[in-house]
């Protein structure tokens, strides 16, 4: 007689709630995954895939859709905004030091979170499904959700992000502000026709004075994605869907180097959000209830870690439970947090020590993080410059 699968539930239906969807569903699990919005999508952003991830994306089978999509970068280089000062240059992928068995990418979120929704079954996929009560009892989990309907499940993973529901069963902790501001805006290929975003495609990071700028092209070099971080006491709203006003920026970087003016003037529009992260947690499970992603670990985006690591999460978590029973899961879920905690902790930590490094105003500690960024040949040599700024 064939034993019944673990019944699962996946409490959010973002990048991780969907990369856990799919490696769940192909390691042989009964899922179910509940979203409370009206339909799926991503807020409109690029993110970068570091070699780690991309690696665990081919093990998933998804390297030829990803690739119609994807942007292959040939270098990361730093300036300073004012000028445009280089401070590093490192090459990526086959030029790169560092050479890697899998590329370095970058990719629009969207995109990304579609192709992973697309490979899970649509009947494993719920809208409109608010999670307001979580409750345990010999073994198993019910769920309750806004439209008063329940679900009972074997084990629940709580993918919902840094305000996550299901994290309040682990903890009561709050999330921190980071007292910055990020800008988020899109620029068609065509409003800069002077940038080549398909022969020589770059991260290009612009520090200086307290701020940050951040370019690199997405969607096979169609879109410049730009992310701006500025400093900010006040204004503490979260949401992705904020507008922006791209006098903010152009008043925050006035005065630079002639690219970043062409970068500001050619936002249409931009989308702010008050950035937060919260501690390193102590413990990710509360009996047949684990974290994923921001759930576990929402991170400052310094490092562009956010969604490697969710990834990451769902890749050890369907590995960690091949061939688990029901009586097993508080075993396997220990084993997972074994597995993870330690490195997306680290992660936290390092994102926002580099956002400290990233921010630094003008003086000594600025000047000594922008030599040893002059001596960077590799990225490992990146981060420990910014380390150094501590």
């Amino acid at each position: 007689m064939n034993k019944q699968p673990l019944r699962i539930a996946i409490i959010g239906g973002g990048i991780g709630g969907m990369a856990a969807g799919l490696t769940l569903w192909r390691a042989g699990f009964d899922i179910a995954l509940y979203e409370q919005a009206s339909q799926f999508g991503e807020v409109g952003a690029g993110i970068q895939l570091g070699p780690d991830t991309t690696r665990l994306l081919f093990q998933l089978g998804l390297e030829r859709h990803l690739r119609e999509v994807v942007v292959e970068p040939t270098a990361l280089e730093i300036r300073r905004w004012q000028n445009g000062d280089l401070l590093t240059h490192i090459p990526l992928n086959r030029g790169g030091a560092e050479q890697q068995e899998a590329p370095y990418w970058t990719i629009h979120r969207a995109d990304l979170h579609t192709i992973l929704r697309e490979h899970i079954p649509s009947q494993a996929l719920h809208l409109n499904k608010r999670c307001i009560r979580i409750e345990q009892e010999n073994r198993q989990v019910t769920l309750t959700f806004a439209d008063n309907s329940t679900e009972q499940v074997d084990l629940v993973i709580g993918a919902d992000g840094i305000h996550s529901v299901v994290r309040q069963s682990v903890s009561q902790d709050q999330a921190r502000f980071s007292r910055t501001c990020a800008y988020r805006g899109l620029i068609p290929r065509e409003h800069l026709p002077d940038w080549d975003f398909q022969h020589t495609p770059r991260i290009i990071v612009w520090l200086g004075s307290g701020r940050e700028l951040v370019s690199y092209p997405i969607s096979s070099g169609r879109l410049l994605n730009v992310v701006c971080v500025i400093p900010n006491d006040d204004w503490m709203v979260e949401s992705w869907n904020e507008p922006g006003a791209v006098e903010d920026l152009a008043k925050a970087f006035g005065g630079g180097d002639e690219r970043v003016e062409q970068i500001i003037n050619a936002l249409g529009q931009t989308r702010r959000w008050a950035l937060y992260d919260r501690e390193p947690l102590e413990r990710w499970n509360h009996g047949h209830l684990t974290l994923l992603g921001d759930a576990a670990h929402p991170m400052l985006p310094h490092k562009a870690q956010g969604a490697a690591q969710a990834i990451e999460d769902a890749v050890v978590l369907a590995q960690t439970f091949q061939g688990a029973e029901p009586s097993e899961i508080e075993q396997r879920l220990g084993e997972y947090e074994a597995l993870r905690r330690p490195r997306a902790s680290q992660i936290q930590r390092d994102s926002r020590q580099n956002g400290k490094a990233f921010l630094l105003p003008d003086g000594q500690a600025q000047e000594q993080r922008d030599t040893a960024l002059r001596r960077s040949r590799t990225m490992a040599d990146v981060w420990k410059a910014l380390k150094l700024a501590e």
